[in-house]
């Protein structure tokens, strides 16, 4: 499910429900439900186009279960988006991925 934020981009939400990632990547749903140790949750990407036109995207990734706000997981959390942003990256949709804080 696609929704437009901004004039210049939208936002993609991808559920993480079990089984959803498995189009994606069944090693990245293992890691955010069980090194995470989150309830399923949801991932968004962002992608910012500049005057209407895609350039190199800045992808933005959030695990939303409330475990990127747990101290203790923080770590893990940005370890996995890490692994998501170099997979989104090899895509050739979004063939240069920047990972944002």
């Amino acid at each position: 499910m696609a929704r437009f934020c901004l004039s210049d981009g939208w936002l993609l939400w991808l559920p993480l429900l079990p089984g959803t990632l498995s189009a994606v990547s069944r090693f990245f749903e293992t890691s955010i439900l069980s090194v995470l140790g989150c309830q399923p949750g949801f991932l968004a990407a962002q992608f910012l186009t500049e005057s209407g036109h895609h350039r190199c995207p800045v992808v933005t990734l959030w695990a939303s279960a409330g475990c990127c706000q747990e101290a203790e997981s923080s770590h893990a959390c940005q370890r996995v988006i890490q692994q998501l942003a170099v997979y989104l990256a090899a895509q050739p949709a979004v063939a240069c991925c920047e990972l944002m804080g």
